[in-house]
């Protein structure tokens, strides 16, 4: 059996995220340990993968009896977390084949459990090579959406990470992101700009958050309030030879 309690501010956090992931993934894999709980998603085409940690010290509560792995829908999960208000703490226990979501005042809800084969969802460990503002990210996507363009590359390099757009209505736009950190090796991912909208939500949690790439490797966005982390990342599309 497992119980966590969090507050207003982290509830709405989690809430916040549960609902970006379940627009694209139905199910996750809740993990827990003594020092956290660790909930880990992966959509079908196997081209987004997420990992969402609460540590124990961002509860108010924390019981823990023993090392726990199960399953759950995410559309449940998000559609129980609606319901709450903004002002409430919010109890979660896993107890049999049920996760238990209390409110206060006195509401409770009970999802079914799942048994998911997710031995496959490992997360890597990467540290960001760039730091941006949640602000621009978003003013930068807004511009993107207008053109109608079909793919974007990011690439790091003299102290801001480069965008450049492509599509069929503008053949090119490039864009500068401003960044308070990049690595000084040349780094460089293709990506959907619909899914990049998607994984650069996740940097809303904050007002800045980090990135990373490199080279075989997936786009990532990292983000974190208090003991609660997020890290989300997006594979690269293949470039035409």
């Amino acid at each position: 059996m497992f119980s966590m309690k969090l507050d207003n501010t982290i509830t709405a956090v989690f809430s916040f995220v549960i609902k970006l992931l379940q627009e694209q993934m139905e199910h996750a894999k809740i993990s827990v340990t003594p020092d956290a709980v660790t909930l880990t998603a992966m959509n079908d085409s196997m081209t987004g993968l997420t990992r969402l940690i609460v540590g124990r010290p961002s509860c108010v509560e924390f019981a823990y009896t023993y090392d726990l792995t199960v399953g759950i829908s995410l559309k449940a999960l998000a559609a129980v977390l609606s319901c709450c208000g903004p002002t409430e703490h919010v109890i979660f226990t896993l107890d049999k084949d049920v996760l238990r979501v209390e409110t206060n005042p006195c509401t409770v809800f009970e999802i079914n459990l799942l048994d998911l084969d997710t031995e496959d969802l490992t997360i890597p460990d990467v540290e960001p090579c760039a730091v941006v503002n949640t602000a621009d990210m978003t003013a930068l996507m807004k511009k993107v959406s207008k053109l109608d363009a079909h793919k974007m590359t990011l690439s790091m390099v003299d102290g801001a990470v480069n965008v450049t757009a492509v599509g069929d209505l503008v053949k090119r736009a490039a864009f500068q992101l401003p960044s308070e950190r990049t690595e000084q090796q040349d780094l460089r991912v293709t990506v959907s700009p619909r899914n990049l909208a998607w994984l650069g939500k996740f940097g809303k949690i904050q007002k800045k958050f980090g990135m990373s790439m490199g080279e075989n490797r997936p786009l990532g966005v990292h983000a974190a309030v208090d003991h609660l982390r997020v890290d989300a990342f997006l594979a690269p599309m293949m470039e035409d030879p």
